[in-house]
């Protein structure tokens, strides 16, 4: 070999070890997530794409964990070499519990007013703990009925009357005269059922009575309005309206269930929409017939409740952090990322305007139902410690199987939550 062509070679190896060492001395940056839909993840990687162009020196990568999967996981995950620079939050007791422990970085130096209210300033309270900003809300979501329109029809029912509690009872006995299961549900995770007794404590209680029980004011979780809220769950569920076997059931056999038509009403969260199709027999679910209604309004509790009950979820971060990690979750929280995550299905953003930006009608109407709310109240059983969270469900499940009065489950409430004191 000449020379001139060792040199060469030499040169080739050089260039070869400086681009493998400019590559090793990238910034990793771990993203734990849970969403299931590929259009989304789609999004997510176009997304970390668009990041890492701008900034070479990071590495963005993508980890799906499924849903109850990253929950049972993530408590070791964090006391691990494994831990996540950016995982999935749903603010409330959990998120306090980890702060207590420890485990997430505090980003409020990093939060300023621009990035506040560019979503929006309230939102970011679901993920304040004692002064401190320690995650970012990028999604919001709202609880409601959907229900079959033919099955209404056949059973003689108007959607009109279903704007109070006495008349959703009405439309429960229509059904099961009619020989149409009422409700589907999938009740083995207990949350699904936690959603009625939730929705009917913010038509009897609101979050004022919310917020004062878990301050430790009043008479907490055995004011009257808490025991309304489950006496009127127990009333329903003396009905019997759920399919047989619900208590088995996963919250995909009931998509399942109600989009193969075989149950009149589900109450989920809007994200429910896509699933009552892709898990119905057909792929297709209800089409045309698939209704949707808001939670009724209780008669006896608070005169024309304004308030809402769904998610508001982000992006928390470990302890150990880059700013990279919380760059890239701003970088990702900007208004065209969110919009367009918003019209490819993933869930609203909390963010000022929305409905005027999406496509869907669907999700117009739901952005414009959240944004016209007096007070959208995140989820019930994130709001609790994990452990009070799992007596909730516990105790929710109890009363529509009748083993407990509401004035037992009010008590047993109040007394998880004082024993978690």
């Amino acid at each position: 070999m000449s020379s001139l062509s060792k040199f060469r070679l030499a040169l080739s190896l050089s260039a070869a070890l400086l681009t493998a060492s400019a590559a090793s001395a990238q910034e990793v940056v771990n993203w734990v997530h849970i969403e299931q839909n590929p259009d989304t993840v789609r999004v997510f990687e176009e997304i970390a794409a668009g990041y890492e162009a701008l900034h070479p020196d990071v590495d963005i990568k993508l980890q799906y964990l499924e849903n109850e999967a990253y929950k049972a996981r993530l408590p070791t995950m964090l006391q691990s070499n494994d831990a996540p620079d950016i995982f999935y939050s749903w603010g409330g007791g959990v998120l306090a519990e980890q702060v207590k422990g420890g485990v997430l970085r505090d980003i409020s130096a990093s939060v300023d007013d621009a990035w506040k209210t560019s979503i929006a300033p309230s939102a970011f309270g679901a993920f304040t703990v004692d002064g401190k900003i320690y995650g970012v809300p990028v999604r919001t979501s709202l609880v409601g009925f959907f229900y079959n329109k033919k099955l209404f029809a056949q059973a003689g029912i108007d959607e009109a009357s279903l704007g109070t509690w006495s008349g959703l009872m009405a439309a429960v006995d229509k059904l099961e005269a009619a020989g149409i299961t009422p409700m589907a549900l999938g009740g083995q995770e207990g949350w699904p059922q936690h959603f009625y007794f939730s929705y009917l404590a913010i038509r009897t209680a609101g979050h004022e009575k919310l917020n004062a029980a878990l301050a430790g004011e009043g008479e907490g979780f055995r004011d009257p309005a808490f025991v309304q809220a489950f006496q009127l769950l127990a009333d329903l569920s003396a009905k019997n309206p759920w399919q047989e076997g619900w208590q088995a059931a996963t919250t995909g056999d009931s998509y399942a269930k109600f989009g193969n038509g075989e149950a009149a009403m589900l109450l989920q969260g809007d994200w429910a929409r896509a699933s009552t199709a892709t898990e119905s027999a057909s792929g297709q679910g209800l089409g045309d017939d698939l209704g949707w209604f808001a939670f009724p309004q209780v008669e006896t509790g608070i005169v024309d409740s304004k308030e809402t009950f769904g998610g508001v979820n982000g992006w928390i971060f470990f302890k150990d952090a880059s700013d990279a990690a919380v760059d890239f979750v701003r970088y990702y929280s900007s208004r065209e990322n969110l919009i367009k995550l918003a019209n490819e299905g993933y869930q609203i953003a909390p963010m000022p305007g929305m409905a005027d930006e999406l496509k869907d009608t669907w999700q117009k109407m739901v952005a414009q139902t959240i944004e016209a709310s007096a007070f959208h109240q995140n989820f019930y059983n994130v709001m609790f410690s994990e452990e009070v969270n799992r007596e909730l469900l516990d105790i929710v499940t109890s009363v529509v199987t009748g083993d407990r009065t509401a004035e037992e489950a009010a008590d047993a409430l109040q007394t998880a939550w004082e024993f978690s004191h």
